[in-house]
């Protein structure tokens, strides 16, 4: 990995434990930049990982767009951790410490362009919140494949995909999570949401729009924006 790249991310992980030590509350962590396209195009050796606590929460189901510079929208599979993964878990291990699945919408901000990739990376790759839809307990080994994911913004549909072809196989993503961690000293604990990258191409955003994401077997998650 780019030495840059590499002290970017520790600088952000860093900056993530400093604000935790200091009285924010864990959330959980993000995937970035999944698709492999992009990876090559910036570099990146792996898709990125970034903090989240629970200040950048929507808790309702309208958001405040006010302050962004080019807010964009990103539906993406929530997992919620019942039980910690170390990064040598076997698949079974892992697929065993996921409690519930759920739809999430994160709210991104294109407010520094890429060729300021590590400031982007340390001030956790765009994200400015994230929602979460009802959570679902898996009925038996949790899995993506075969759950479709409709996407729509202003009740158009944007993209209809399996959420395993869209995102990836599910224990190799929690591991690759924990892999990242590893280095600087984080761990996937019980409790943890992981958010697992974006299913489509992010969708910009204005006042007024309204944008939601179906989760097959799951639930649906609609958010509203002002």
């Amino acid at each position: 990995m780019d030495e840059k790249i590499s002290d970017a991310i520790g600088a952000h992980f860093n900056d993530y434990r400093q604000r935790l030590q200091n009285g924010a509350t864990r959330l959980g962590f993000k995937v970035a930049f999944n698709p492999p396209a992009v990876q090559q195009k910036l570099g990146l050796p792996h898709s990125l990982v970034a903090g989240l606590t629970t200040a950048t929460r929507e808790m309702q189901r309208e958001h405040a767009l006010e302050g962004s510079a080019a807010p964009a929208l990103e539906a993406e599979v929530c997992v919620r951790l019942g039980g910690p993964i170390a990064p040598s878990d076997a698949p079974s291990t892992v697929l065993a410490s996921v409690a519930a699945v759920a739809p999430a919408i994160e709210v991104v901000d294109y407010d520094r362009p890429l060729d300021q990739l590590t400031d982007v990376i340390r001030e956790g790759v765009y994200h400015r919140a994230v929602a979460f839809g009802p959570e679902r307990e898996p009925d038996g080994e949790p899995s993506l494949a075969g759950m479709r994911a409709r996407i729509t913004h202003n009740r158009e549909c944007v993209a209809d995909v399996d959420a395993e072809e869209a995102t990836g196989h599910l224990p190799d993503l929690l591991l690759h999570i924990a892999r990242v961690l590893e280095p600087f000293d984080l761990r996937l604990e019980a409790g943890d949401r992981l958010i697992l990258g974006s299913m489509h191409s992010p969708a910009l955003v204005a006042p007024g729009d309204r944008f939601a994401l179906e989760l097959s077997g799951v639930g649906n998650l609609e958010l509203a924006f002002r």
